[in-house]
């Protein structure tokens, strides 16, 4: 999958980074962000070996996974840690945090927030995730679990919630398959940019396109991402024909 940005490809580099000194399971869904059809290239339900990664994959079906089938995977694998990716996801982190509360299961607990503490997600659908942010409070998860942040800003945004944690800041890993660096000439006064996320309005496109009038130069701006929110495109839209040529 890639439709849900960044946080993917940094599993698949830490898979890449880990998976000669550890042995990787990764249990996720049959199908892309946003997408209702499931990919065409795996078999579901059943665990594969990925020779790309090194790595086993469940894809577990989305029209039919269970919080019970879940739970079953999650004790069959029996690892030493559990890292779980993003924040409100009810089958992929409450639902496993739930277990780890109620010792089901014995493993240590990582959790990779992806920015989701910063104030701009939280703000989107607050009256959903602060209610979420009161039970772990409740459950007690900071005494349970060590959070992931990439960075001295979103250590910070953790805290705000959750101020006895533990933390542990590692920076997202680099693509170890890259290309070697190609450099391009730069023509002074003139930029040629792209920008390359989903259409929300946590990615800040909007606040880009409203800059572009303030500077002097010729500037080519390439957009390429999945819309996602209709009424967001459409402001960009509305700034974009008052853009000139």
């Amino acid at each position: 999958g890639y439709k849900a940005g960044g946080p993917i490809q940094s599993c698949v580099n830490l898979c890449l980074a880990l998976n000669k000194m550890y042995d990787i399971y990764v249990l996720t869904l049959d199908t892309d962000h946003g997408e209702i059809l499931p990919y065409t290239n795996i078999i579901a339900n059943k665990w594969q070996h990925q020779k790309a990664l090194g790595v086993s994959v469940y894809y577990a079906q989305k029209t039919s996974t269970s919080f019970k089938q879940l739970g079953a995977i999650i004790k069959e694998v029996n690892a030493d840690y559990l890292c779980l990716n993003l924040l409100f996801s009810p089958k992929f982190v409450l639902y496993p945090l739930w277990l780890k509360f109620s010792n089901v299961i014995d493993c240590r607990v990582i959790i990779s927030p992806r920015g989701a503490f910063y104030d701009s997600a939280i703000s989107l659908k607050w009256w959903l995730k602060k209610p979420v942010l009161l039970m772990m409070k409740l459950m007690g998860i900071q005494g349970k679990t060590i959070f992931h942040a990439t960075n001295k800003r979103e250590e910070q945004a953790i805290l705000q919630y959750f101020p006895d944690s533990q933390i542990r800041i590692a920076d997202n890993l680099p693509n170890c398959l890259q290309h070697p660096l190609a450099n391009l000439n730069k023509t002074a006064g003139s930029l040629d940019c792209i920008f390359i996320a989903r259409i929300v309005p946590i990615k800040n496109l909007l606040f880009l396109l409203e800059l572009l009038p303030q500077i002097s130069a010729t500037i080519k701006l390439s957009i390429v991402g999945p819309i996602e929110d209709e009424n967001y495109w459409e402001a960009c839209k509305k700034q974009i024909a008052l853009l000139p040529k």
